[in-house]
């Protein structure tokens, strides 16, 4: 068996050494790089996470403020009828409610009750002047009704987006807890752990080449 020598051994090694001082240069220069890319990205995400939570803390401020304008206008609302149970009661009440703002009163005439007739049909008298008015409030409701519709609809497809841009956002914290594993070094060492195995392969390859060449005793 013939054995290398000191001097092959010695070159080996130097061989070693050129070969780790060489792959570590390029990739300290490439993890360099990517540190700097990486902290440039994950400074960027902080900045827009951010800002998108001041946006977000906002947003549910308002739509907290305009939920309780909302619970009170409701409430009066709720409010003004619900002592409205007599005929005597509720027809004013259509009277004046049925077209607010026209120029005529409209009339509300309930019969009054008889022993043959206990309930007796009201009838609602309205002048033509105050039919555009009429028309108008009806109209209005028929297209509010259409409104509410299609914002209910939205509210629905907002909650998909809003289902979607959380997949987005997980998609991207995990980008950036890459990058941050990348900043801490890990994937250096492991890239030349993996080099230096090679090298050593290189290593091997050159004593064996000097020794093939009869220079081992």
């Amino acid at each position: 068996m013939i054995l290398p020598s000191r001097l092959h051994l010695e070159i080996a090694a130097g061989v070693l050494a050129l070969g780790v001082a060489a792959y570590g240069g390029s990739t300290w220069l490439a993890e360099h790089d990517a540190r700097l890319k990486a902290e440039s990205i994950v400074q960027a995400n902080e900045r827009v996470s951010k800002d998108a939570e001041t946006k977000s803390i906002a947003v549910k401020n308002e739509i907290a403020d305009r939920d309780r304008a909302s619970a009170d206008r409701e409430k009066a609302m709720i409010d003004a009828i619900k002592n409205l149970k007599t005929t005597a009661q509720i027809a004013p009440y259509v009277q004046r409610e049925l077209a607010p703002g026209a120029p005529q009163p409209i009339i509300v005439n309930v019969p009054a009750a008889t022993k043959e007739n206990p309930s007796p049909d009201a009838t609602i008298s309205i002048p033509q002047a105050d039919l555009p008015v009429l028309r108008d409030r009806l109209n209005k409701c028929d297209v509010d009704a259409n409104a509410l519709q299609t914002c209910s609809a939205d509210a629905d497809s907002t909650k998909e987006l809003i289902r979607q841009a959380g997949v987005k956002l997980s998609a991207a914290e995990n980008e950036r807890d890459a990058y941050k594993t990348e900043l801490k070094g890990g994937v250096f060492w492991r890239r030349t752990k993996t080099a230096l195995k090679f090298v050593g392969i290189g290593g091997g390859i050159a004593v064996a080449a000097t020794c093939a060449s009869g220079h081992c005793k």
